[in-house]
């Protein structure tokens, strides 16, 4: 509205601020006919602008300096009012963040909002370089590298909230453009692999054979996988039975953090479908078997999508007989077993030999046992890696509770510092006082004795005049004595004194004395 009326004419505005002089003897001058103008101008423009209600309040006054200032109070308050308001908005941006479901642009229309209002009820703390340190703080949560990079820009002192935001929104279209750039160079690497694949298939000569061995296939492919997966079988089968106990094996690994067999920590997850596997010490008795089946949420096929992981093999789970062992035959029979298992592992160590090398050749057998061997040395390793990382692990959980042990520890030697100072302070507040009183009792002492020493200076000058008016009365009554008062009219000068009145005084002056003498000798040296 300032701007407005200030639009229309300079002088108008001035009216509204200064107001109108009325005229005396109701006769207005040129200058005061032309201020009633502008009133009546600016009267006209704001109550052109407020509701009904608003009107109502204003519409029988006629100076608009009065109008302005009743509107103005009504919206804005008065002072205190105003005063409050500012510290509630002032309260807002102290803390004001940034939402989580907001945008930068949504952030930067709530601060300028703020800010706006907080001006316009008079404050004058909030300039372009504050309002751009608390939207980069609000924004900082979002993007913690963007907001310090910004903050150590040298000209990041004279930024305005506008050339700010300019910076983070152009941050935000690289980034986009960056994400759009790499999604589009994976889709055209899986078009490319796709497009070669479907190439490779739809050649002429792919397609007969295809027709033709499309069966012969798919029985290969199946004969192959069960092969090398009864052969990773036999492998373990053969260290479980060399070892005698299946402790070791990598399925029998506890978890660390579930506590269960058959992964490893890296991989902890649900563990649905997983072996589970009754030979251990504490399963040695002789029980029922239970079976749990979960529903999958797809069909199932059987052997589908086979491969090398023995974890995709179907299998079921079948109660074991009974696991209570004859203690008295166990020891007489246990060198004839290990003979027969060795002989009966040999055996079949050899017909699956046979197997693989008529299947895949010597060649292949040898490249199929060497991969083997190497997959035997990833467990092995994946094994002592899990030891260390329990290990680490136990380690780091030591050190995290001797941090907060420190923690305690530094939090209470922080209160005992605390509680020192808090003494350090009112003991040092005691001495300043003690010792501002010993400067005082000092003072009072040194005026106490020049006092002390003034009345010993007066006591002396009255005891030497004490001692003069003491002999020449002594005097004086000796010539009293021998005078006859009927034939001698006495001294001229001392003729018209009284006696008695000044013997009466002289003995005033030595109670007074004495009085004096004995406070001074009371008071401390």
């Amino acid at each position: 509205m300032k701007m407005h009326l200030y639009g229309l004419h300079p002088s108008i505005w001035e009216v509204v601020v200064v107001g109108v002089t009325p005229p005396k003897n109701r006769i207005p001058t040129a200058e005061q006919a032309q201020d009633y103008f502008r009133n009546a101008q600016a009267i006209r423009v704001i109550t052109g602008y407020p509701c009904a209600q608003e009107f109502n309040k204003v519409r029988s006054i006629e100076i608009a300096k009065v109008i302005w200032d009743t509107l103005k109070e009504a919206h804005k308050g008065t002072n205190q009012v105003r005063q409050g308001k500012m510290d509630l908005i002032h309260g807002e941006l102290e803390h004001f963040i940034m939402l989580e479901e907001g945008t930068v642009t949504q952030i930067f229309d709530r601060l300028i909002l703020l800010v706006s209002d907080i001006i316009t009820l008079g404050s004058t703390d909030w300039d372009d370089h504050k309002v751009t340190k608390k939207m980069i703080r609000a924004f900082t949560p979002r993007n913690p590298t963007l907001a310090t990079i910004i903050r150590r820009d040298p000209s990041f002192k004279r930024k305005t909230p506008n050339q700010l935001l300019g910076e983070i929104l152009h941050q935000k279209l690289v980034e986009r453009d960056v994400a759009k750039s790499l999604s589009m160079r994976m889709n055209k690497s899986l078009a490319l692999n796709a497009s070669s694949s479907t190439m490779i298939e739809s050649s002429p000569k792919a397609l007969k054979s295809k027709k033709e061995d499309s069966n012969e296939e798919g029985s290969t492919d199946e004969e192959t996988a069960f092969a090398i997966r009864n052969y990773k079988k036999f492998l373990k089968k053969k260290a479980f039975k060399k070892n005698g106990d299946d402790r070791k094996r990598t399925s029998q690994r506890r978890c660390y953090e579930c506590k269960e067999v058959g992964h490893f920590i890296a991989n902890y997850q649900a563990h649905v479908g997983q072996q589970w596997d009754s030979s251990d010490e504490k399963f040695n008795r002789e029980c029922m078997a239970t079976l749990a089946i979960l529903k999958p949420t797809t069909p199932t096929k059987l052997f589908n999508n086979i491969s090398d992981n023995e974890d995709d093999t179907p299998f079921c789970l079948m109660a074991k007989g009974t696991k209570v062992l004859n203690t008295t035959s166990s020891s007489s029979i246990s060198s004839s077993i290990s003979s027969n298992v060795q002989n009966e592992l040999d055996d079949e160590e050899e017909n699956i030999k046979v197997k693989m090398i008529k299947e895949f050749g010597k060649k292949g057998y040898k490249e199929i046992k060497k991969l083997l061997e190497k997959l035997e040395k990833k467990k092995e390793s994946l094994n002592r890696q899990e030891d260390l990382l329990i290990l680490e692990k136990e380690r780091n959980l030591a050190l995290e509770k001797a941090l907060v042990e420190e923690k305690a520890k530094g939090e209470k030697l922080a209160i005992d510092l605390s509680l020192a100072n808090d003494s350090h302070e009112r003991m040092s507040k005691e001495l300043t006082l003690a010792n501002e009183s010993l400067a005082s009792l000092k003072a009072n002492h040194s005026e106490l004795q020049e006092s002390f020493s003034c009345l010993t200076v007066k006591f002396k000058d009255l005891e030497v005049n004490y001692n003069a008016l003491l002999e020449s009365s002594k005097a004086n009554s000796k010539v009293n004595l021998y005078s006859n008062a009927s034939s001698s009219e006495g001294c001229i000068r001392c003729y018209k004194i009284d006696v008695n009145a000044y013997v009466t005084n002289i003995a005033k002056l030595e109670e007074s004395i004495k009085e004096s003498v004995g406070v001074l000798d009371r008071q401390p040296a």
